[in-house]
């Protein structure tokens, strides 16, 4: 995982150096959403089970866009604390045996929401429409959570499509709906809205 996060570092960087990040612009972002996430619990005859379940999450951080306004492609930095919500206990009502099962208790008051600070990288795409006023975009993110307390790293992949509405040349509304595919030990699926607010240098 630490390779991933490098490479991930190694991007920002060279993007940060290139001509094009005088261009583009900074912003804050936020998102809702959900996901996919497992409550293990254990059959008497000491086989593991797999609860699977859709669980919230949200978060909130920054966007850096680079690339003039007018370019079809931009590059586009995004990192967040993302927050996702515990799993519940899983639900034993078809087990017959269910008296006899074991799991953690999900749902103690010491169980917490599990926050995890991210970063991806990705690109752009203006689709249709003005750059100065409202535009259809897609975009496509790569990225890993790596700062986590209870080493739960993993990678994730965004692509997503929505708008951009610029005001008064220097501010940007972004709206965007995102498909979220996560890989750690396993690859679950999940989705994002999200909704942000930049300011433009160019």
């Amino acid at each position: 995982m630490r390779k991933e996060v490098s490479l991930a570092a190694l991007i920002v960087g060279a993007a940060s150096l290139s001509p094009s990040a005088h261009a583009g612009g900074i912003g804050v972002v936020g998102n809702v959403g959900l996901r996919q996430d497992i409550a293990y619990y254990y059959l008497p005859d000491g086989e593991q089970g797999r609860d699977k379940q859709i669980r919230p999450s949200n978060g909130i951080g920054f966007e850096l866009l680079l690339g003039d306004r007018t370019d079809k492609i931009q590059g586009l930095v995004r990192g967040n604390l993302l927050v996702d919500s515990p799993v519940k206990n899983p639900d034993l009502s078809g087990e017959s045996d269910a008296d006899e099962i074991i799991h953690p208790d999900y749902e103690s008051d010491e169980v917490k929401s599990r926050k995890t600070g991210a970063v991806a990288v990705g690109m752009q795409w203006a689709i249709w429409g003005d750059p100065e006023g409202f535009q259809l975009i897609a975009n496509s993110l790569v990225g890993t959570g790596f700062i986590t307390p209870d080493n739960y790293e993993f990678l994730y992949l965004e692509p997503a499509f929505g708008f951009n509405y610029t005001m008064d040349e220097r501010f940007q509304l972004n709206v965007n709906l995102a498909a979220t595919a996560r890989y750690r030990k396993g690859l679950s699926m999940g989705g994002n809205m999200y909704a942000g607010f930049r300011y433009l240098f160019d």
